[in-house]
């Protein structure tokens, strides 16, 4: 007597897949939530080894790096470098009016710091200048190189920022660096802030308070925001100027609105975490500030607490 195994009918496999789908849908946001959680815990990790080297580069030279640096520069025994001539806490930086028009960016004197000695030997910031490190093979090699601390990892931009293009640091052709996410803060308006151009800033001048004020902050690649780069700034071409290492608050999170001038995404700080950037202060810590927080337009008198944050002594008071 011949038996026979019964199969699926097809409306029981119908039923199955369907249920199979379902079960796939419901899952995947999850999946996707908790691997961007991830990313988001890794990125606030990077701010935090960037973090640690500044205090540690503070604690070297009693100062926090200049936003941008060259010139007339003086090596330092741990192979970190300032200026030559360097100027009162809170002062005009006496070398900058004779600066030449590309310079690296403050994060270079921060490589030794996180372990990226051999790095920037090889550079050699001390005695060579951008311009030189850009026309020479091996060095050019450098400054394309990408850094997993310099970038987010929530970013699916290319490891050379094609936003930010130098037209004439090489001769012959233009020159891409690698990409950074994590500009520096310039404050509310350039130089208002702890990374600036214009001043060397201790932490004893952010009056403000430390754990009340932005150091780093994040910026997206993507929606003209452009990211920023890690390497160097020039004032060769508007993409590559000083908002390609610093940011400001004056412009909202992540679209970059003025409320009364030009919207810069390109200098405002942004990320592609949902509703929010990360950002370091000066305590060291990291927080994620909402892009919903208080923010005034430029030019209205009032500022509100994102604006406040970029400052390091505009002398207004900071809740929790």
């Amino acid at each position: 007597m011949k038996t026979y195994r019964r199969a699926f009918t097809l409306v029981e496999t119908v039923v199955v897949t369907a249920i199979l789908g379902v079960i796939m849908a419901l899952a995947i946001p999850g999946l996707q939530a908790a691997r961007e959680a991830a990313r988001r815990v890794e990125c606030k990790s990077h701010l935090k080894q960037l973090g640690i080297a500044l205090h540690n580069y503070h604690e070297l030279h009693n100062s926090l790096p200049l936003q941008a640096i060259g010139g007339s520069i003086t090596e330092i025994p741990t192979g970190v470098f300032i200026k030559a001539s360097s100027s009162p806490a809170g002062s005009a930086a006496s070398a900058l009016d004779q600066s030449p028009p590309d310079r690296f960016a403050w994060s270079v004197a921060l490589l030794p710091l996180l372990d990226q000695k051999a790095l920037y030997e090889g550079l050699d910031p001390g005695q060579r200048t951008l311009r030189q490190d850009a026309n020479d093979n091996r060095t050019m090699f450098y400054l394309q190189h990408s850094l997993s601390v310099f970038t987010c990892p929530s970013d699916p931009g290319s490891v050379l920022n094609s936003d930010r293009e130098f037209p004439k640091l090489h001769p012959n052709r233009p020159t891409l660096l690698a990409r950074s996410n994590y500009p520096g803060s310039g404050g509310n308006v350039e130089n208002t802030g702890v990374i600036v151009d214009n001043a060397v800033v201790r932490f004893r001048d952010v009056t403000d308070g430390l754990s009340t004020t932005f150091l780093v902050g994040e910026r997206a690649s993507t929606n003209g925001r452009r990211a920023a780069l890690w390497g160097g700034t020039s004032q060769e071409a508007e993409a590559v100027k000083q908002p390609a290492v610093r940011g400001l608050t004056a412009f909202r999170m992540n679209d970059g609105a003025s409320g009364t001038e030009v919207d810069r995404p390109d200098v405002a700080f942004s990320s592609l975490h949902s509703k929010g950037a990360n950002f370091l202060l000066g305590d060291g810590s990291v927080r994620f500030i909402s892009d919903t927080i208080d923010w005034s337009p430029v030019g209205v008198a009032t500022l509100g607490i994102y604006n406040r944050l970029g400052d390091r002594a505009d002398g207004l008071v900071i809740g929790e």
